[in-house]
């Protein structure tokens, strides 16, 4: 499977994930089988830059979470995202706000 491949997939986990929030069952599945695929992305430049262009997605869930796993190559492009995502009255600005507060304390775990 080609990194676009496994891009397309990344981002469709995540819109998926995103109209899910009324079944916390699916939407849980989803979004461990797209911490899945992140680990896979992470591993090369090309999946990495990927994920960092997703940061600016048009749906809202997708530039939350490629921000935060951008977060530990790309800081400086994560960041910003979430600060932004912070300031939002959402669902996603309170994810924003504790992604941004694990991360500057060190304990966001990105290896599970």
């Amino acid at each position: 499977m080609s990194t676009d491949d496994v891009l397309q997939r990344y981002r469709r986990q995540l819109v998926d994930w995103s109209e899910a929030h009324h079944d916390p069952e699916r939407a849980n599945t989803l979004f461990r089988a797209n911490h899945a695929t992140y680990k896979v992305l992470r591993e090369t430049d090309e999946g990495r830059t990927g994920i960092e262009k997703l940061t600016g997605d048009v749906v809202t869930a997708v530039r939350l979470m490629a921000a935060v796993h951008c977060l530990p190559w790309a800081s400086e492009i994560g960041v910003p995202v979430l600060e932004t995502l912070e300031l939002r009255d959402g669902d996603f600005a309170i994810d924003a706000k504790y992604s941004l507060i694990a991360y500057r304390d060190g304990s966001l775990n990105l290896d599970w």
